[in-house]
């Protein structure tokens, strides 16, 4: 291809190839991250999976879990920011693990999340 200066214009791409058999967990992020009454946890899967997510505080005390099934490829979980009694938890830094579960195979991942009310 040639651009508006009758220039050549050479481009190349990477390809990275994984085997579809593991399971793995990858871009785990949350948007909004500070959140104040919301946010949606984003994430691909590369297998079908049972999933179970913990919210920690940096003391380690679990404050909320969920229980879902995700699917192969990009999957989205709101969360509203609230403990497992209802109330909402406190301004400061969380840990939010994932796990996954598929025929056998695990992964987790785990990240840091800000709430900011």
């Amino acid at each position: 291809a040639f651009d508006n200066f009758n220039q050549p214009s050479v481009t190349s791409t990477n390809f990275i190839v994984k085997d579809t058999g593991d399971l793995s967990i990858e871009r785990f992020l949350f948007y909004p991250n500070p959140m104040k009454t919301s946010t949606s946890l984003t994430f691909m899967l590369s297998l079908d999976s049972e999933l179970i997510i913990d919210i920690f505080t940096v003391t380690g005390k679990k404050v909320y879990t969920i229980e879902t099934i995700g699917n192969q490829g990009f999957n989205t979980i709101a969360w509203n920011g609230r403990d497992s009694r209802g109330d909402r938890i406190a301004n400061g830094t969380y840990f939010v693990k994932i796990r996954a579960e598929s025929d056998g195979k695990k992964a987790e991942k785990t990240e840091r999340l800000v709430i900011y009310n």
